[in-house]
């Protein structure tokens, strides 16, 4: 397994036994590194996208027997990516196929000349230059994989650095074509509907192994997948819940109690923190058999975090008390049982509180998964806590240098406490705190800064009328749920604008009245939230 720490370890460990889970963290963790080669290896986005899925599927069906032994996870990725490329290009003798992808060819590229020229070059002189320069293989390397003689090999190296250097500038040219490996370190972002679709395929192809070998075992494992996947998706993929199904289900559905918040004066009762406490659990697979203690765990990924200004490499526990400290060219993740999992990234530091499953965030980022969640995890930030809201959930969180705190859902429902203050809000919906100033309203992450900033004008510095105005403006049905948290924190001589402009959106049963909700009555509210959070 090469150098890998006891974290990667574990995860190579538990794929190699079947474990798809840990598969799937293990090819998330290398999504991007094992894309950004293909892309660059191909020149095309479309192919890049198409053979980084089948690579991902080749790597699931050869980890068992032909893993990786000496080299890392990320080596043996690569290799499998590369050979699939080699085989593709080799294969590819369409002209009319070729002339296309050529056309094709610097769609996806960064926009520095560089990566153009390298996109623009023939096949072979580009997986060549791609490999020495970028990746830092060597000729001999290069031989095996791609079966030349390295003769050949620098040969074509050499002319492929002459056309790029005849395409750039003079300065360019002299900067950049000797130190690649230096000057380009970008790395391209896949679009994670590549991922899911290998795993939709991997699954697809397991469900007919288990067909024809009858194993009840397997079955049963890869139903728990089908169900780990199924919660997945949710973060994955937009308007999952097709709008009709409000329509069937909104007679027979439970309240909720969200009415449990007194929302007048955001307070909370014990019906809203027991609910908050126990999220719906989903296919309790997902916890490994080295997350099985109840203590939390980190492991370092990259560089040298510390705990508690102590360096360590393999896993250590994570107590009350200790501090993470990684630098910026570090991160760790943090397992914890029942719960989930925390990724640290650089340039962070993270607490570890005395009150059970709860932990401060003191500056820098992270992403919490805990979609499988069997107890919800507290985060502080600077004036204000984070806690899951109902199912389980995913998101990030970021601390500037002021203090101040940006969230963003990527699955499930949220709720942030401050003060007297409580707010609600999904997936694709971002959230601001001001270091000593409050909590803003969520905003649907695509609604661009001009509203956010609106928003923040009204909450912050007193301008009111007209700026409410060209909020209720922007607004579309995506922002429902910033106007029923807006509802509740505008004065009560702006409530019924906000109120109309919200019922136009997103109707009410009849069961409320008008006068109940300018009120912030508690069970009206709830009732036209449960309304809201069906029409997303």
């Amino acid at each position: 397994m090469g150098q890998e720490n006891k974290f990667i370890k574990s995860l190579i460990t538990n794929a190699q036994q079947g474990k798809l889970v840990a598969l799937e963290e293990l090819f998330e963790l290398n999504l991007n590194q094992t894309y950004t080669l293909l892309l660059r290896l191909t020149g095309n986005k479309s192919v890049a996208e198409l053979l980084t899925q089948k690579s991902l599927v080749t790597a699931w069906k050869e980890i068992k027997k032909n893993g990786p032994d000496d080299i890392t996870f990320s080596e043996w990725l690569k290799n499998i990516a590369i050979k699939i490329t080699k085989d593709n290009l080799k294969s590819n003798t369409d002209p009319k196929r070729r002339k296309k992808a050529k056309k094709d060819q610097q769609e996806g590229s960064s926009s520095k000349s560089i990566e153009q020229a390298i996109a623009s070059l023939d096949d072979e002189p580009r997986i060549i230059l791609v490999l020495n320069k970028i990746e830092n293989r060597s000729f001999t390397n290069i031989s095996q994989l791609l079966n030349k003689p390295e003769s050949d090999i620098e040969e074509i190296l050499s002319d492929a650095i002459e056309q790029i250097s005849n395409s750039l500038d003079d300065d360019e040219s002299s900067t950049n074509i000797y130190g690649l490996s230096v000057s380009i370190r970008d790395e391209f972002e896949a679009d994670i509907e590549v991922l899911q679709r290998a795993l939709d395929e991997i699954m697809e192809i397991r469900f007919e192994e288990t067909k024809e070998s009858k194993s009840e075992i397997e079955a049963r494992e890869l139903e728990e997948f089908r169900q780990y996947e199924e919660s997945k998706r949710e973060g994955r993929k937009k308007e999952r819940k097709k709008k009709e199904k409000r329509k069937k289900e909104a007679a027979t559905k439970k309240k909720r109690n969200i009415g449990s918040i007194k929302i007048g004066e955001s307070k909370f009762n014990k019906k809203i923190l027991l609910r908050m406490a126990l999220p719906v659990l989903i296919a309790g697979f997902f916890i490994y058999s080295f997350t099985s203690t109840e203590s939390w765990k980190v492991y370092s990924t990259l560089g040298d975090p510390l705990l508690n200004k102590e360096p360590f490499s393999e896993s250590i526990n994570f107590s009350p008390g200790d501090l993470i400290t990684v630098d910026e060219v570090s991160s760790a993740i943090i397992e914890m049982p029942g719960i989930g999992r925390i990724k640290v990234f650089n340039g962070t530091s993270v607490k570890r509180l005395e009150k059970d499953n709860s932990c401060r965030l003191l500056g820098g980022k992270l992403a919490i998964n805990a979609l499988r969640a069997k107890e919800n995890l507290s985060l502080v930030v600077p004036d204000a806590t984070i806690q899951g809201f109902q199912d389980g959930v995913d998101y990030s969180v970021q601390v500037d240098k002021r203090g101040n705190s940006v969230i963003d859902v990527d699955a499930g429902w949220l709720l942030v406490s401050s003060g007297n203050n409580v707010t609600i809000f999904p997936k694709n919906y971002s959230l601001r705190i001001l270091n000593g100033g409050g909590v803003s309203i969520p905003h649907y992450s695509n609604s661009g800064s001009n509203l956010n900033t609106l928003l923040e004008e009204y909450l912050f510095n007193g301008k009111r009328g007209m700026t409410l105005n060209r909020i209720l403006e922007l607004s579309t049905n995506k922002e429902s749920i910033t106007l029923w948290n807006l509802l509740q924190r505008v004065k009560p001589k702006h409530r019924n604008v906000v109120y109309e402009k919200l019922y136009a959106l997103v109707p009410h049963s009849d069961s409320v009245t008008k006068n109940d909700l300018l009120d912030l009555a508690q069970d009206p509210l709830q009732i036209w939230f449960e309304e809201i959070e069906w029409s997303l």
